[in-house]
């Protein structure tokens, strides 16, 4: 069996090919510097199903070393969805990438890159371009959108006790600035001499007390 070296300056590959006739191998390859591109001359590596073909999984962000720019990709691998176009990223389960879609089903495996020009499904080459992958890219922000509706959990309704608590709080709230207002009033009046106004506001404060007390105990 013959072997594929790749190497980068973070780490090196060697990927297996299987005997037969030459042709194009294709995948990429993941560190922890950034993702690698791999389109090498070889022998067609053989899968256990005995179909042709070669694909390295992809995980991380989508972003050509040797391009340096941001790709529009559609992947499905373990059971997972990944896409990404531009600066969006959608990921979940293939059964929630469904329900998200409104898609009936999806293929097993999916490498779609169109910053390679290519369509890889079930491990077989598929023509380029294809409108059905082109598009779930083209709908990331769709497919967010119903993400995030599909996950949203409203926050809880608040116990008995925190409304009573919520309420006994504004109560106080109300107390402490009608408190502050009586007793700028009774410092004008101390400083004026007004005997009458100081009484007034001796009463008023008398009720605001008696008020808030009652107020609080019908929580």
């Amino acid at each position: 069996m013959a072997m594929i070296a790749v190497s980068t300056r973070a780490a090196s590959w060697v990927v297996p090919v299987g005997p037969g006739r030459t042709g194009v191998v294709f995948g990429r390859i993941v560190d922890a510097v950034g993702v690698f591109s791999v389109v090498a001359k070889a022998s067609m590596v053989v899968r256990s199903s005995g179909r042709a073909g070669c694909t390295v999984p992809v995980t991380g962000h989508f972003i050509s070393r040797e391009r340096n720019e941001i790709m529009s990709v559609f992947q499905i691998l373990k059971n997972k969805v990944l896409i990404i176009d531009g600066e969006k990223q959608y990921s979940d389960t293939v059964d929630n990438f469904l329900l998200d879609a409104g898609a009936v089903s999806v293929p097993e495996s999916v490498i779609y890159d169109d910053a390679q020009e290519c369509c890889v499904v079930d491990g077989d080459f598929r023509d380029y371009p294809n409108g059905t992958y082109s598009g779930y890219c083209d709908r990331i922000q769709d497919l967010l959108d119903a993400q995030a509706k599909r996950t949203y959990v409203p926050p809880a309704e608040p116990t008995e006790e925190e409304r009573q608590e919520d309420q006994k709080a504004a109560l106080k709230a109300d107390y402490d600035s009608a408190v502050k207002e009586l007793s700028n009033s009774m410092a004008v009046a101390l400083l004026t001499g007004d005997t009458d106004a100081q009484e007034s506001i001796r009463a008023d404060f008398k009720d605001l007390q008696k008020a808030y007390k009652e107020a609080v105990e019908n929580v």
